[in-house]
């Protein structure tokens, strides 16, 4: 049930994403606009970030640390529950 919610929501996502694509790319827009891109990879907790400037890959570390320690975070609440209590 929660699997299939959950790939639900993805493909909505997936296809709010197209949808929105094809309408930007519809409008006839001569505006010189400054985009800045970016992305990070993550290997083992070692995160791996670039980017075209120094901000975007500031930001996406700190994002992506961020999101490292709650996952571990979680990760030790969840195994902390499931050890069984001491006698």
């Amino acid at each position: 049930m929660l699997f299939t919610l959950a790939f639900i929501i993805i493909f909505i996502g997936m296809i709010l994403i197209s949808i929105s694509a094809l309408y930007k790319s519809r409008k006839n827009e001569t505006v010189k606009r400054d985009v800045e891109v970016g992305g990070v990879i993550v290997l083992g907790p070692i995160p791996i970030a670039f980017g075209t400037s120094q901000r975007i890959v500031k930001s996406l570390l700190i994002i992506s640390i961020t999101f490292f320690i709650i996952v571990i975070v979680l990760f030790i609440m969840l195994y902390s529950n499931m050890l069984p209590p001491k006698t």
